[in-house]
């Protein structure tokens, strides 16, 4: 099970039983609700850098080893020494992304919260 640790930049992992098994940190990244798909773990990010980054979001798409290896609308995520370096937000259509859905194509789509009143987005996959 993961939980959403917003203001930590992280998700918390516990076994259905309730055990703390660890955490995962996404440095500089306001996260909302995970969504586990397949091996992927797909989530929104409302704002970058801090938490009054008005208009920061981008999404993040997450492996089977809890790496970052998509960040669509914002910079490539890069490790050093294992650790994942704080991502920005690329110009682009994300404001504050504040979920993210699936369907069984694997198209995303992303309602925005505060965000001058824009529809969800539909990502197709390519």
């Amino acid at each position: 099970m993961l939980v959403t640790s917003r203001n930590e930049n992280a998700f918390k992992q516990f076994s259905l039983k309730g055990e703390y098994l660890g955490t995962v940190d996404i440095l500089g990244s306001f996260i909302c609700r995970p969504v586990i798909k397949g091996k992927n773990i797909y989530v929104a990010v409302f704002c970058s850098g801090d938490n009054q980054n008005f208009g920061s979001g981008y999404l993040t798409i997450l492996d089977e080893y809890n790496k970052v290896i998509s960040s669509p609308g914002a910079t490539e995520p890069i490790y050093h020494h294992g650790v994942l370096l704080p991502q920005q937000k690329l110009a682009g259509h994300f404001m504050h992304p504040h979920d993210v859905c699936l369907d069984d194509d694997e198209n995303l789509y992303v309602p925005q919260w505060n965000a001058n009143q824009v529809y969800p987005m539909r990502l197709t996959r390519i």
